[in-house]
This record gives structure tokens, sequence and C-alpha cells, in this order.
């Protein structure tokens, strides 16, 4: 009780019934884990997980990368492309590819991938008797050449040793796609992300919403005009 009396005034009854119930009487409870226990120290590594499992979870792939690009300038020449002057473009988050696939793999829409390709025909009514030409029906990217290809092209290669014999190679198709998203219905948020689908998904359900189809691979972050105008004129351009 000289906890609960002690410190904030905005403890209440409720909360010390919990720490007695749900903490020092737990069975799983030992106070020798609370040997050298420090309030900050621990706060410190909850702020340190929340960093890393954010939108921008390391343990999904994500990484924070800059990159430097190339700045032409209208009537202005240099020796060769790396004498021009370059900006340099920080807070890009990425992640490889083959992180999206992982985790495309592991959401719950996996289970309507198609990892195996065909071909789709459709074979015309006969109204004379005759029988008409067979035609070729192009519907999903399963059905296309390039899928077809690039699946006998995985199977005639030989398996890796050390996969079990059950474990079936398929080829996953990635769609990319990269432009502005507005973030409000009023206002100019915005973020410029690259996404990607899996081809393997059908049309009808990456076009659902609700699906969450779409898998982030990169952020290009947004360099206002006059960080790019100060930054590049004053630095590179305005030299005697």
């Amino acid at each position: 009780m000289t906890w609960f009396y002690s410190g904030s005034p905005y403890k209440s009854a409720g909360e010390l019934q919990r720490l007695v119930k749900d903490v020092l009487t737990a069975p799983d409870f030992d106070a020798a884990d609370l040997e050298g226990f420090r309030a900050s120290k621990e706060l410190q590594r909850l702020d340190n997980f929340t960093d890393t499992s954010g939108a921008f979870s390391a343990s999904d792939g994500w990484r924070q990368e800059s990159f430097r690009i190339k700045v032409p300038k209208e009537k202005t020449s240099w020796p060769s492309e790396a004498d021009a002057p370059e900006f340099e473009v920080e807070g890009f988050f990425s992640r490889d590819l083959l992180e999206t696939v992982t985790a495309a793999c592991r959401n719950l829409t996996s289970c309507k991938f198609n990892w195996i390709p065909f071909q789709l025909f459709w074979d015309p009514e006969s109204k004379d008797g005759s029988q008409p030409k067979r035609e070729r029906v192009y519907s999903e990217v399963s059905n296309a050449n390039a899928m077809l290809a690039a699946d006998a092209d995985i199977r005639a290669q030989p398996r890796h040793p050390d996969d079990d014999p059950n474990v079936e190679y398929a080829v996953a198709g990635i769609m990319v796609w990269s432009d502005s998203t507005h973030l409000a219905s009023f206002g100019m948020a915005s973020l410029w992300p690259i996404y990607g689908y899996l081809a393997n998904l059908s049309k009808y359900l990456r076009a659902k919403p609700r699906v969450f189809a779409a898998h982030h691979i990169a952020y290009i972050p947004k360099v206002s005009h006059r960080q790019f105008v100060n930054y590049t004129y004053n630095k590179n351009f305005f030299v005697l």
C-alpha cells in the first residue's frame, strides 16, 4: 500500500489489483528476474524494439539508404559524367525483391496463388457441322508464353541437392509499379512508393483492396524544390 499512496496520484485501485494479481502472484513471476532492473534502460530497449518493428521493420528486410544522382544544368558541360555535380538523396527505404516474395508467400492470400502456368483455349461452337479453329485465350499472366517458358526453364535445371524431393519449384512473377499516392482527401501529403504484385494471384483478386495484394518494395523520398535548388545551385553551379 505504501507504493499505492506514494508517487503519482493517478494510480487506481484497479491498477493496484492488477499489479498483485497479474504480476506479483503470477505463476511465472520470479523476483530474481528484477535483479539490476533499471526503468530507464528497459524503456530504451522498448524504444529500440519499436524502431525496428514499425512500418519499415528490419526483420522484414527494410533498410534505409542514401544515394547520389548526377544533376544536369542547361548550357553547362563537364569533361566527363564523373565530373558532373551530384545531389545526395537521403531517407530511401527499400528491401530486396526476395524479401518481398517471401512476405507475399507468407500472406494468407498465397493459398490462392497459381504456381503452374498453363495454356487456355476456346473451342467455338460449330454451326454448320465443321470444326472451327481453336483459339488461344490470354486471361491471366499464368497463360503468358513468358511464364510458360520460365517454368520450363527452371524444371529443366538440376535440383538443389539439399532440397527435399517433395519440394516443388515454381516461378514467382512480379509486376512492379510506382506512382505518387495521396495520403488524405485534403491537403498535399503524399508518398511515392514502389510496389509490386505477384502475378501468380488472379487479376480478379488483385483488384480487390481488401485482399491487400500489393507489396511495398521501396519508398522514394520527396525532395523539396527549395532543398534541391539551394544545394545544387549554391554548392555546384556558382563556383568561380
